[in-house]
């Protein structure tokens, strides 16, 4: 017979697993979708005389995961000084937004993707 708290335990770290593995997905896409709207938003902008299309922007756009005590968070984000100002505008440009709405598109895919991570391990003959 098997010892149930062995089968308790082993469940617990595969959905922790999941979860892992899921925050990692999304996080990816989530850059990718920032880059995206970089391309797609912002570079399509009338230019003004002070705007300059490097692109540096865009291929600066990075994500991270941090690890600790068991869990796990996703970054994403880019450490180029005038990404703020695209982000957010100033007073005298609107903004023209990119991480959030990347945020917006891919936060909820996390829990749809856990959950039918969760459903199929359910469906396994061993749980």
């Amino acid at each position: 017979m098997r010892d149930p708290v062995e089968g308790i335990k082993k469940l617990q770290k595969e959905i922790k697993n999941i979860y892992k593995m899921n925050v990692k997905a999304v996080t990816i896409d989530c850059e990718a979708d920032a880059k995206l709207i970089i391309t797609k938003v912002v570079y399509n902008t009338p230019e003004s005389p002070n705007y300059k299309r490097t692109g540096r922007l865009r291929v600066n756009i990075t994500h991270e995961f941090i690890e600790k005590d068991g869990s796990i968070v996703g970054r994403v984000g880019t450490d180029v000084e005038y990404a703020p100002y695209v982000e957010f505008g100033t007073k005298r440009r609107t903004g023209r937004p990119y991480l959030f709405p990347a945020f917006k598109i891919n936060a909820p895919k996390l829990s749809d993707y856990i959950a039918k991570d969760i459903l199929k391990l359910s469906q396994r003959k061993h749980i």
